[in-house]
Order: C-alpha cells, then sequence, then structure tokens
C-alpha cells in the first residue's frame, strides 16, 4: 500500500519561511516514523507532482529548503524523491471536497484505499480522518466519505490497529501483474476471469496499479463467497459500486458484451481505481454459479456523458 501526497495542504501553507521550514520537517520526520512503525506501505510515495520542484509557500522553492535544512533530513527527502511515483490523474467523472477544496491526492487515496500524507500546515490537516464528499458527477449523487491521513507521528501509534485494518495483507504481497496472475485460481475462488482479463493483467495492466486491482478484487471475492442466495446486492460493498446508465448500456451495448462459456453477458457494474487511468474492474454477477465474472481491469469502457 502506498501514501499518497495530499497536494491540498501546500496551499495552507505558511508565508514566514522558517515556520514553512519546521513544517516540511516535520513531514520528513513523519514519514520516517511510518516506515519505521512495522506498518507495511511501500516507500514510494504516490503524488500528483515532483516533490523535488514543489514551492512551499509561492516563494520558498523546496531547493531554498534543502539548503537550510539539515543533512540528514535534506538526505531523507531525495530519497523520497528518488521512489516517488508521479501520477497524472485522469479526468474520471468522480472528484473529492473537503473543506479546504478539491484534492486529487485525497481522491487517489479513497478511491485506491490507501492512506494520505499531508503536511501538518493547518489544524485542518492535524486530524486522522478527512471528512469529504465524494462527488459522483456522471451519475449525479454525493457521498459521504473519510480519507484516512497521516500529518504527525503522533497518528502512528494512536490509531495503529485502525491503519493495519485499512490492509489487506495478502493483497500487499503482489507488487507485479504477472505476480497476480500465478495466484489468480487460488487467490479468489468466487471470482470467474474473461480471456479479456487475462489478456489485460498479461499485457497492459502497470505495475503501480496492481496493488489497488488486488485490492479490489479481493473485495469482490468476499462479497460472492458469502453470496448465498437472493439477488445481487450492490449496496453491500465497502466501497461504491457504479452500474452504467441505460443510456450507456443501449448506445454502447456492444462495447460492454462479453462471451463467456457459450453466452452474451452485458457489463454494467464497476469498482474505480485511479492514477495514470481513470480505471476499472468490470463485473458480472453470475446467478448460476453465484460467482463474480471479471470482464475488464483496465480503463474504463465507452459511455455516454452528460
Amino acid at each position: 500500500m502506498h501514501l499518497v501526497f495530499n497536494e491540498l495542504a501546500l496551499s495552507d501553507m505558511p508565508q514566514d519561511n522558517a515556520e514553512a521550514k519546521r513544517i516540511m520537517d516535520g513531514f520528513i520526520s513523519c514519514y520516517g516514523a511510518i516506515m519505521k512503525s512495522g506498518l507495511r506501505f511501500s516507500r514510494s510515495i504516490k503524488t500528483d507532482r515532483n516533490l523535488n520542484e514543489i514551492d512551499l509557500n509561492g516563494n520558498f522553492p523546496i531547493a531554498q529548503w534543502r539548503n537550510r535544512t539539515d543533512k540528514d533530513t535534506a538526505l531523507a527527502f531525495k530519497a523520497i524523491c528518488n521512489r516517488q511515483i508521479v501520477y497524472d490523474l485522469s479526468e474520471d467523472e468522480v472528484e473529492l471536497e473537503c473543506e479546504h477544496g478539491t484534492g486529487k491526492g485525497l481522491l487517489c487515496a479513497y478511491i485506491n484505499g490507501e492512506v494520505a500524507i499531508s503536511l501538518a500546515s493547518d489544524v485542518f490537516w492535524e486530524s486522522f480522518h478527512i471528512d469529504s464528499i465524494l462527488r459522483d458527477i456522471a451519475n449525479d449523487c454525493d457521498q459521504q466519505v473519510r480519507v484516512p491521513n497521516i500529518s504527525k507521528e503522533g497518528h502512528i501509534n494512536e490509531n495503529y490497529e485502525q491503519i493495519r485494518s485499512v490492509f489487506f495483507d495478502e493483497a500487499l504481497e503482489y507488487q507485479t501483474a504477472g505476480q497476480l496472475l500465478t495466484d489468480l485460481g487460488s487467490l479468489f475462488p468466487y471470482l470467474l476471469f474473461h480471456n479479456a482479463a487475462i489478456g489485460q493483467l498479461e499485457t497492459r495492466v502497470e505495475a503501480q496499479h496492481v496493488p489497488a486491482i488486488a485490492r479490489k478484487l479481493f473485495e469482490l471475492n468476499e462479497y460472492f463467497s458469502n453470496w448465498a442466495d437472493g439477488p445481487f446486492d450492490p449496496n453491500k460493498f465497502k466501497t461504491k459500486i457504479s452500474p452504467e446508465s441505460q443510456a450507456t448500456l443501449k448506445k454502447y451495448k456492444k462495447q460492454h458484451t462479453f462471451s463467456y462459456a457459450g453466452s452474451d453477458v452485458v457489463v454494467s457494474y464497476h469498482l474505480r481505481y485511479t492514477g495514470n487511468i481513470a480505471g476499472r474492474i468490470y463485473f458480472h454477477p453470475d446467478h448460476k454459479t453465484r460467482k463474480g465474472l471479471i470482464c475488464s481491469l483496465t480503463t474504463k469502457l465507452q459511455s455516454v456523458s452528460f
């Protein structure tokens, strides 16, 4: 699992450079404490911008901060920059808004089931939970959500068990699509994989998206392992499950149709993940087998945008 840089906290940095330096030093110290905590975070921070090029308050470039801070802190920051994963968050018909603005990092953390890391630039960011509104623009609906957020070392001990509960330990073992492919059958006995999804894992799924995909597949497998009777119920998922609109399924039926076991199925339900692509996991609840048919794992299929 990755920490995701919350870029919104930059807008709250004080104009006093000495205070901005103290906050940035604290950010590096907090990151170091997380890495030493035993929590199984990747050392690579996801970010929508190159951390080595940020400006701390509009008049305090990060290069100046590096020259003013101590050598160990500067070296620790260099190591973070060398490992950072800079993503270009795709337009995805969904956004996440909190009291301090609309955030790309917070959205990425929430959608992928990860944890935000913030500069402690305002008391608002000193909360372990950032209460936000997830706006589904395509379906014109809002949802109240909470994003786990670490901005100070105290968050680690105070919320250790809660942070651990965010992890699907098995999912964290998989860092490449090839690793996931090898164990699909044993990991997800209640899921069926269409050849199209297998092909995507073989050639199209980027390593940076594998942990998020694995987490979503574990969630799907958990639901279908308990689906013994009754209709499919998307409201029983931890993550919001979105169906396609009837207009989309009418206009782009061919693109949403997959042949499996001698029959054609039209997929509507999907889970989101995000990063360099507007990621989608399209699946079909098979009432005969009581399993989930996974049809596509990469970008969203064609849809009608209102």
